[in-house]
């Protein structure tokens, strides 16, 4: 009997162009166009032992994988493909009988040598036709004693790939140290050996797995011993113990432990954290509009999850250390002492916030030139950044009439031809959301128009200069 939901893949029908497709693995949900990526499990592996070809962040939508040997897709180095629809695997030239590809898209390699050695490329497809590749490399060595490869003393233990895995994802229970004579494994629910809790068992007499009552259908257990498990749920947290069998009917156990790692007279136990997918985060704020130098603010990335992990970024900064920035024990709350304008955001935990920092705004001058006899332009001059400028006319707000423009900014009023009606005081006002301030008034004394409104003037009158103001 095969491995459960594995597929050796040692005949089936020839499908041309499927390639593969990855398993993602990672606590925080990865960005939707997370790249393919293969990571070889491990990356440096003894000649005669086992390497998973491990795939991530494969699309939803996959539906074929093949693998190639070398960097390049090239159909006369295809290894083996896998159609999803059909469920059936297809060899090519560079099959050597040593290779299992899984539903998932991943590869194991069975019994490697020193000409294994190199690149491997993945690539999938899916039902609209795309297609994307990844390319992983492993390294064998004949030595059986190099830096990764434990001491044949070494204890039975399990590691987890990824250490943290999201609801839904997928996650590798990874043995390590196992006998060389070792014949049989034995995947259990829980810290006791118990048939009633038993997941899946293999034989490598028989190459042959059985399942157990504990068996959900979402496990794959592999010839070296491995469990993978499949769209993991919050349920399947807690311990999980793996009982080899050697030919001298000698026992050994390795158990996952929830709460810790310790090492143990018959094994070594592993953490596995299981972390439900977590919700889009948003910010909450106490006060939207704080004022300068008087207010401090606290920012909270909701919701409130318990095994979660909050991040930070100001205008895609990290947090730069400081007495006005605070953050909470959980890192949950950001807490800003006496705001100031440098702090406008925005910052992130999720979608950015945009913070708006208010301030008392500094009273504006006014200036006017008088360059033309006939025309006159005034300037508003204020230091203060993201203020709005209205103009006030004799204590009320400016009429515009068509002799009279604003610049795009509103700092300048002209008016062109100056009349009559135009003389009288001019302020200009500055604002923000918090606060605002006009400037001292200017009188604007119009002596005669231009051009003059009569044809005929009095021969004692100049027409030099038809405008003149001052401040009183």
């Amino acid at each position: 009997m095969r491995p459960p939901s594995a597929c050796p893949c040692r005949g089936g029908i020839p499908w041309q162009g499927v390639l593969l497709a990855v398993s993602l693995l990672t606590f925080w949900n990865p960005h939707p166009t997370a790249q393919l990526t293969i990571v070889p499990v491990p990356s440096d592996v003894a000649e005669g032992k086992d390497v998973l070809l491990l795939v991530h962040n494969v699309s939803e939508n996959t539906v074929g994988y093949a693998w190639y040997r070398g960097q390049i897709t090239d159909r006369s180095h295809l290894i083996v493909s896998y159609l999803k629809i059909t469920h059936s695997g297809f060899q090519g030239p560079e099959f050597s009988g040593r290779e299992t590809i899984h539903p998932n898209g991943s590869l194991l390699f069975m019994n490697v040598t020193k000409g294994d050695t190199g690149f491997y490329t993945l690539q999938t497809i899916d039902a609209y036709f795309w297609t994307e590749a990844a390319t992983g490399e492993f390294r064998v060595h004949v030595s059986l004693l190099t830096f990764w490869n434990p001491h044949p003393t070494a204890p039975l233990s399990i590691e987890l790939v990824p250490f943290d895995v999201a609801e839904g994802k997928d996650v590798l229970l990874l043995v390590h140290n196992v006998s060389e004579n070792t014949v049989g494994y034995f995947w259990y629910r829980g810290q006791i050996t118990n048939q009633n809790i038993l997941i899946v068992s293999y034989s490598n007499l028989t190459h042959s797995a059985t399942r157990g009552p504990a068996f959900s259908s979402r496990e794959t257990i592999y010839p070296n011993g491995s469990l993978l498990f499949v769209n993991v749920t919050n349920g399947d947290t807690g311990f999980y113990t793996l009982q080899t069998t050697t030919a001298n009917f000698q026992i050994e156990t390795a158990t996952g432990d929830p709460l810790d790692a310790f090492a143990g007279i018959t094994g070594q136990s592993s953490l596995c954290c299981l972390h439900r997918k977590l919700p889009k985060p948003n910010i909450t704020i106490n006060n939207s509009q704080p004022m300068e130098g008087e207010d401090s603010l606290a920012l909270t990335c909701e919701p409130e999850i318990n095994y979660a992990t909050y991040l930070w970024k100001i205008n895609n900064q990290t947090i730069p250390d400081g007495d006005r920035l605070k953050l909470s024990y959980n890192n949950r709350t950001l807490i800003l002492f006496n705001v100031t304008r440098n702090d406008t955001g925005p910052y992130d935990c999720s979608d950015p916030l945009t913070l708006n920092i208010s301030w008392l705004v500094a009273q504006p001058s006014l200036r006017a030139t008088n360059t033309e006899p006939h025309s006159v332009a005034m300037t508003c001059l204020s230091g203060d950044p993201g203020i709005s400028i209205t103009w006030i006319f004799n204590s009320q707000t400016l009429q515009l009439t068509d002799r009279m423009q604003l610049s795009p900014d509103h700092r300048t009023l002209s008016i062109d031809p100056v009349r009559q009606e135009d003389a009288g005081e001019y302020q200009c006002e500055v604002s923000n959301p918090a606060s605002s301030s006009r400037s001292d008034r200017y009188r604007l004394a119009v002596i005669c128009e231009w051009p003059p409104s009569h044809p005929v003037l009095p021969s004692n009158i100049s027409l030099q200069r038809a405008i003149i103001w001052h401040q009183p």
